[in-house]
């Protein structure tokens, strides 16, 4: 028998050997465990567990690479890299008295996805998986909680980091300079995160969707320290430990340590590579603001030139590189204002100007070439350049899918409740799902009411282009039924003919008209292919369906009974019947290809004078 303790709640649990599952008689929750056949191995894990409760995940996290390293088949090391990976801390949840998981570490990338669960499972038994597998369940709902919340936020330019409290539940020195810092950037109109102020109106809610959704925008962190202390604990150095994982992959990001009655020596060695600022130093407020403008750029101008990609560096336009070689997925992308951040297919015009007086949400809709072709989600990534290439929004959101999906939809908020929004100018979103191509889309944001630009064909979504088809095509119905009138009269005339008319027509009478009918009927065909909307082949299939076919083949009939007659009346012999259906065959096809022809010019010149009569 060996003691372990528990991962939720730090009690002492009673383990025995072969067990893979024990329920804590303190918390009463029902987890998984490792096997307890080394002493040291248990140490371990107790010391891991103690750092993870404790939120210090990057250090719990060292332990388990430690335990993998000695034992690689040990699966509770696994999960435990995994929980740290996702920074779980389980709490008490005040309605159920059970623990709970809360997120401190979000990522973009689901727990089912996670290489580390996937080797918990691997090596464990199936009693064990069953827990590894409910506990991800409800970690997994978390993470989309979290996410849904963090993509409806406005995208940071600065975000501060720092201690708020002292031991002795006073405010630290560091949180009076943070604002000063604040106040400095607000004003030359950035957007910043300062969580005094930026969380003060999320009271009794969780704060993870906005910091993370903050870490993520932010394209500066200010790391304020004036002890070492300060800078080690655990929710600062989550916080930092976070943006310098983000800025391995996001090169446009940057951290800047900003200290104060410490020598630079003393800060974390994970910072020893970053360039600092000395607050204490004369001028260090002005320095920061004019470091901050060349990263970032100016935000207290308007922007009155449109970009080209071309002018903006490669990293800047990290995605359209990375995606380059992506399929072909996306086939166009329309934006519209929006009225509020839940409607994400808004009605009304497509315009890729944008009035922030009446809009305070811009709405991407994405069409795809195809369908999305599966069952489950689908990664859909967002990310917005301003004027001068800076990244003000990168957002990757996981949306559960069906196989029939065509289009999807993303927001940008440019205006908040608190009256912050962006500054007027050109922007650019570049979008890509999954591994797709990533398809780069400009548009304006602007203050005035200006005239929005011609639709183009491409930027007009698929129910549209349905209904101005639908719409054309009831445009010219009306001069397609005036064809069919007019030879539906024509047929019922040949049919009173053949019926009144006792003399039979002569041969050098037959074919006249029939090659007239011809003419007169390809020259219609070729009319009405002008007035079309549709494909040819369609618009043949819908034009014999009309009855016209019937005109002509009565004339072709009228013209086989003239000959019939006229053979028996001895006036035609077999050879001069075939030879002149020979003749007639190779006339008449010339015939058709002609009068087609001519028709379709016809009825171009007809098609511009029934437009402007119709109109």
């Amino acid at each position: 028998m060996a003691f372990f303790k528990c991962k939720m709640c730090g009690g002492d649990l009673d383990v025995h050997e072969n067990v893979s599952v024990v329920e804590c008689e303190y918390c009463g929750t029902k987890q998984t465990i490792p096997s307890m056949d080394n002493e040291k191995k248990t140490n371990l894990f107790n010391r891991a567990n103690r750092l993870r409760i404790s939120n210090e995940f990057d250090s719990a996290a060292s332990v388990y690479e430690n335990i993998i390293a000695e034992f690689p088949e040990e699966s509770e090391a696994y999960w435990g890299r995994c929980l740290c990976k996702y920074g779980i801390e389980y709490v008490d949840d005040l309605v159920t008295a059970r623990k709970i998981p809360t997120c401190h570490r979000t990522q973009y990338t689901s727990i089912f996805e996670d290489n580390d669960f996937e080797l918990a499972l691997k090596y464990t038994d199936p009693v064990a998986k069953n827990v590894y597998r409910a506990e991800a369940d409800e970690i997994d709902r978390l993470q989309k909680a979290i996410l849904d919340i963090a993509q409806k936020e406005e995208p940071f330019d600065v975000f501060i980091c720092y201690k708020e409290t002292a031991e002795d539940g006073q405010r630290t020195k560091d949180s009076v300079m943070a604002q000063d810092i604040y106040d400095a950037l607000t004003a030359k109109g950035y957007k910043v995160f300062f969580s005094r102020i930026t969380l003060e109106d999320k009271l009794g809610q969780e704060y993870e969707p906005y910091i993370f959704s903050a870490l993520t925008s932010a394209k500066v962190m200010l790391a304020i320290g004036t002890k070492y202390d300060y800078y080690n604990a655990a929710w600062v150095k989550n916080e930092w430990g976070r943006f310098l994982s983000m800025m391995k992959n996001d090169k446009s990001k940057v951290l800047i340590p900003c200290y104060a009655d410490i020598d630079a020596y003393d800060m974390p060695q994970e910072f020893r590579n970053l360039q600092g600022q000395d607050m204490s130093k004369i001028g260090f407020m002005q320095d920061l603001v004019r470091g901050i403008e060349k990263i970032i750029g100016k935000k207290n101008q308007v922007q009155n030139k449109a970009i080209e990609l071309d002018s903006i560096a490669n990293n800047d336009f990290n995605e359209i590189i990375l995606r380059s070689n992506g399929e072909d997925l996306i086939s166009r992308i329309a934006s519209y204002g929006g009225a509020n951040s839940n409607d994400l297919w808004p009605k009304g015009a497509i315009t890729s100007t944008v009035n922030l007086n009446k809009y305070p949400v811009i709405v991407f809709n994405i069409f795809l070439n195809k369908k999305i072709g599966k069952k489950g989600s689908s990664n859909l990534g967002l990310v917005i350049y301003d004027d001068y290439g800076n990244v003000l929004l990168k957002n990757e959101t996981n949306i559960a899918v069906e196989e029939n999906y065509d289009r999807f939809s993303k927001i940008w908020i440019l205006k908040d409740n608190d009256g912050n929004y962006v500054n007027p100018g050109y922007y650019w979103a570049v979008i890509w799902i999954d591994d797709s191509k990533a398809v780069k889309y400009k548009f304006q944001v602007t203050l005035s009411d200006e005239p929005q630009k011609h639709q183009t064909l491409s930027e007009k979504s698929e129910e549209e282009l349905q209904e101005e088809i639908k719409q054309s095509e009831k445009k010219y119905l009306r001069v397609e039924k005036f064809f069919i009138f007019i030879f539906v009269i024509g047929l019922i005339i040949q049919i009173l003919n053949e019926i009144f008319n006792s003399a039979p027509y002569e041969i050098v009478e037959a074919m006249p008209f029939f090659v007239v009918s011809s003419i007169a009927y390809c020259v219609l065909l070729g009319a009405l292919k002008s007035f079309s909307t549709i494909s040819n082949k369609d618009f043949l299939k819908k034009f014999y369906k009309s009855g016209i076919s019937a005109y002509f083949i009565m004339a072709l009939i009228t013209f086989i009974s003239e000959l019939y007659i006229a053979q028996n009346d001895g006036n035609l012999s077999t050879e001069s019947i075939l030879t002149a259906a020979v003749a007639l065959l190779i006339t008449s096809i010339v015939i058709l290809i002609i009068a087609n022809f001519i028709g379709v010019i016809i009825g171009k010149i007809i098609k511009f004078f029934v437009n402007s009569f119709l109109s």
